[in-house]
C-alpha cells in the first residue's frame, strides 16, 4: 500500500522500504540483529519504530544513533531526525517567556515520546513530577536542577561525565529545559532550599554562575508560586545530602534520594514524616524569600564585577554585553504589588 509523503517522517520510510524492511515488524527485527553485530544489548518494538516514523521524531539515544547508523549508512537528518538542540537554541527555547500557554496535542505527543526514550531512572522522576501536587527540594552544592538555566546545566552535566559526547549533553540539556518549563507553566507550589555553597562552587566558570543567579531571578519574580531559600553558611541547621518531596496525591508524599550510581523512591509514611520534619527545620533555618532574593542578587553583582575584572587583566572585554551591564545596573527589588 503506498504511503502519504505528506504525514509523517516519509524520509524513514523511504530509507526502510528501499532496504525492504516492508513492515515495522520486520525493521525491529532487523534492527535487534544489527544491535547484536554492534554488541548493544538493545532491541525495540514496532511501536518505537512508528514513533520514528511520526511528524516530529524523537532523536535517538547514544546506542540507538549507532545501531540505525550501522542499518542505514546514513545521517541521522536524512533520515527525517532533528538534529541535536545547539546550545543557543536550548538558551532561547528556556528564556522565553512561558505564561500560561495550555499544551497542544502534538507537544504532549512528544513529551510521551521523551518519557518512553530516556533511563528508567530519569523517567521514573519526571512522572513523579508530573503527577505531583506539590514539591519540595533541598539543594546542597549546586542549584537544583529544575532551576538551572541553559548554560548552568550544560555545564553541570558534563562535569559529572566528563567523557560524556556534546549531543548527549545537549539532549540532557533539553529535556531539564522542559522539565522546568512544564513546571513553572503548571502553576503548581514549589519550594527550594538551596545551600548558600551552591552560589559559590564556580561550575562551568564565573560567567556562567553569574548568568544563573540570574537566572534565579527572573524565575521567582515571574512564578509566584516558586519560592526559593538559601541556607547560609554559618546555618546551625545543615543537612549533609540533598533530597527531594513530591505530594503525589492529598495526603500521599514521596522522597527521592539521587546518588552517584543511581536513586533511592522512600514510601514508608514513616520515613517521609522522617524527611518532612528535616523539611521544616530547614526552612525556618533558612533565610526568608526576600531576604534569599537579596542575597542572591548580591552574589550576582559581586561575580559580575569579577568577571568584569579577570576579563580587563588579561586585556580582553568581558565574554557577554549582558554580564557586564549586570554588574552596572541597580539592586534587584521586589515587584510592586
Amino acid at each position: 500500500m503506498k504511503r502519504s509523503s505528506r504525514l509523517g517522517n516519509p524520509a524513514f520510510v523511504s530509507a526502510r522500504h528501499q532496504r525492504k524492511w516492508y513492515s515495522q515488524e520486520a525493521f525491529a527485527e532487523a534492527y535487534e540483529r544489527v544491535a547484536r553485530e554492534e554488541g548493544v544489548g538493545i532491541s525495540i518494538s514496532p511501536r518505537q519504530v512508528r514513533r520514528w516514523e511520526s511528524a516530529r521524531p524523537p532523536w535517538p539515544h547514544p546506542d540507538a544513533r549507532r545501531v540505525l547508523t550501522a542499518m542505514f549508512g546514513l545521517p541521522l537528518e536524512t533520515l527525517g531526525f532533528r538534529a541535536p538542540y545547539d546550545l543557543d537554541s536550548v538558551e532561547r527555547a528556556a528564556l522565553a517567556p512561558s505564561g500560561a500557554r495550555a499544551t497542544t496535542r502534538e507537544e504532549e505527543d512528544e513529551w510521551r515520546n521523551l518519557l518512553d526514550d530516556i533511563p528508567e531512572r530519569l523517567g521514573q522522576l519526571i512522572r513523579l513530577e508530573m503527577n505531583a501536587i506539590s514539591l519540595r527540594s533541598y539543594e546542597t552544592l549546586m542549584i537544583p536542577g529544575l532551576l538551572q538555566s541553559p548554560t548552568y546545566a550544560l555545564s553541570a552535566i558534563q562535569m559529572r561525565n566528563p567523557t560524556i559526547q556534546s549531543s548527549a549533553a545537549y539532549e540532557r540539556v533539553r529535556i531539564r529545559m522542559q522539565r522546568s518549563e512544564r513546571l513553572m507553566r503548571s502553576g503548581r507550589p514549589a519550594s527550594f532550599i538551596v545551600s548558600e555553597a551552591a552560589f559559590y562552587q564556580p561550575i562551568g566558570g564565573l560567567a556562567v554562575l553569574a548568568d544563573q543567579m540570574g537566572h534565579l531571578l527572573t524565575l521567582v519574580s515571574e512564578h509566584p508560586q516558586v519560592s526559593v531559600q538559601v541556607l547560609p553558611l554559618d546555618a546551625a541547621y545543615v543537612v549533609p545530602s540533598p533530597c527531594l518531596l513530591l505530594e503525589v496525591s492529598p495526603g500521599r508524599t514521596v522522597a527521592w534520594l539521587e546518588q552517584l550510581t543511581g536513586s533511592v523512591l522512600v514510601e514508608s509514611p514513616d520515613d517521609v514524616m522522617s524527611f518532612r520534619a528535616v523539611f521544616e527545620r530547614l526552612s525556618t533555618t533558612a533565610l526568608p524569600c526576600v531576604a534569599t532574593l537579596e542575597r542572591i542578587d548580591e552574589r550576582r553583582r559581586e561575580l559580575c564585577t569579577a568577571v568584569e575584572v579577570a576579563a580587563h587583566r588579561v586585556g580582553v572585554l568581558p565574554p557577554t554585553q549582558t554580564t557586564t551591564t549586570a554588574s552596572r545596573s541597580r539592586p534587584w527589588a521586589p515587584p510592586s504589588e
